[in-house]
């Protein structure tokens, strides 16, 4: 093989792996981006759903890079990890936010029924209660006749 030979060899070697890399990016599909049509009842189903898909996935994705990073990556993978922890926990954080705010929303709705309940059964008790004025108590009195009794 002259040098001439061997350069055209090298050439063609390196623009099959060019052509190659090329065509990797057209093999890989493409996720299509859709935009959803959202109205106020399906917000909380749309973000409690994505935001449990963005943590699995955060969750999966950590797993991986801590094992490359137990096997001795740089600072950048490193730095990258710690990221994506950050990024994990900030999402689990706000999904604790949601369920709680949901909890104490509920057992507000909960105490308010109950007060009404307590309201209700005060007014249905059947004691006599007195609803007269001293000035309604003196009007009965004087008009009342007179009685006497014989000694």
């Amino acid at each position: 093989m002259s040098y001439d030979e061997e350069d055209d060899f090298l050439n063609e070697e390196v623009d099959d792996i060019i052509s190659q890399i090329r065509n990797q990016g057209k093999l890989l599909k493409k996720p299509e981006a859709v935009a959803p049509d959202l109205s106020k009842e399906d917000l909380e189903g749309f973000i409690i759903k994505n935001a449990g898909k963005v943590v699995n996935n955060s969750l999966e994705m950590m797993e991986r890079m801590k094992i490359e990073v137990l096997a001795g990556a740089d600072a950048k993978m490193i730095e990258s990890v710690s990221e994506l922890v950050k990024a994990t926990t900030s999402a689990i954080d706000s999904l604790a936010k949601l369920k709680i705010s949901e909890d104490k929303i509920k057992a507000q709705k909960e105490i308010t029924q109950m007060n009404i309940d307590a309201k209700v059964s005060k007014e249905e008790d059947d004691t006599p209660k007195l609803t007269f004025t001293r000035n309604d108590i003196l009007k009965m009195l004087d008009n009342k006749e007179p009685t006497t009794v014989d000694v």
